[in-house]
């Protein structure tokens, strides 16, 4: 996406080459899994809820990204495996699981053109705007950080749902995406660290209490009130609020 975005970069780095090679070392891990073969042992290992949207949700988003320059049909072809597959997983999604495959099918469907994926797309979407309040908050489900339905996740939940919810938004136009969308991102934009601490100042942090009105909520493994993370927390929020004032998205172009 950078090197279709900034092409001297793309001259000097080989970013797009290099970057469909990756995804292709990415597609074949999770045929693998897909396929439930072992990871050849002289490459690196996948460790983790292989198959949980998490991991490979967000593999589909760079499945879609790369066939846009490549036209690899292996990376169709395992995208779809996997929707086949995740079918068994999907009633047991937390609105975390729903923010991660809604973001990697939205961007397949923009893709790929299946109604398959359009279909699951708007089905998580739906999913999360049941859960959410008027205010926006999208509740803390996942196992690795504090529950609650008064706190705001900004490592696993809210900060990739509202990613999420941009792009089916920017796909269908959906009017209800759009509000839905809005209210999570006057949300975050509410919740955004005012802090005078250097570290702190302009970032968000792992979770934020609406019930006490502050960054809190305990911590649990990853996440939590503690959990800082420029990559994980910070970018997601940060380049969604910029893809929106510059009217782009996350969708493959």
């Amino acid at each position: 996406m950078i090197g279709k975005q900034y092409p001297k970069l793309n001259k000097t780095y080989s970013l797009i080459e290099n970057g469909v090679e990756t995804v292709e070392a990415v597609r074949k891990s999770i045929q693998n899994l897909l396929d439930d073969k072992e990871q050849p042992k002289d490459e690196p290992q996948v460790a983790g809820v292989n198959l949980s949207p998490h991991f490979a949700a967000l593999a589909l988003m760079a499945f879609a990204n790369s066939w846009k320059v490549s036209e690899n049909p292996d990376l169709h072809a395992t995208a779809l495996q996997y929707i086949d597959r995740v079918q068994e997983m999907k009633k047991d999604f937390t609105s975390s699981e729903h923010g991660y495959y809604l973001i990697g099918n939205a961007c397949c469907a923009s893709a790929f053109g299946d109604e398959i994926f359009l279909t699951e797309a708007k089905e998580s979407a739906d999913c999360i705007l049941s859960v959410m309040s008027p205010e926006g908050v999208i509740p803390s489900e996942h196992n690795e950080a504090p529950i609650g339905k008064n706190l705001v996740d900004t490592v696993y939940t809210q900060n990739w749902c509202t990613l999420g919810l941009h792009a089916i938004w920017k796909l269908t136009g959906d009017i209800s995406y759009r509000d839905a969308y809005e209210r999570s991102a006057k949300l975050l934009a509410k919740i955004q660290d005012q802090s005078p601490a250097p570290h702190l100042n302009g970032c968000w942090r792992g979770m934020y209490d609406m019930e006490h009105d502050t960054w809190g909520g305990g911590d649990l493994f990853e996440g939590g009130e503690n959990s800082i993370y420029s990559g994980w927390t910070n970018a997601p929020i940060s380049f969604t609020f910029a893809m929106d004032i510059l009217n782009i998205s996350l969708l493959p172009g």
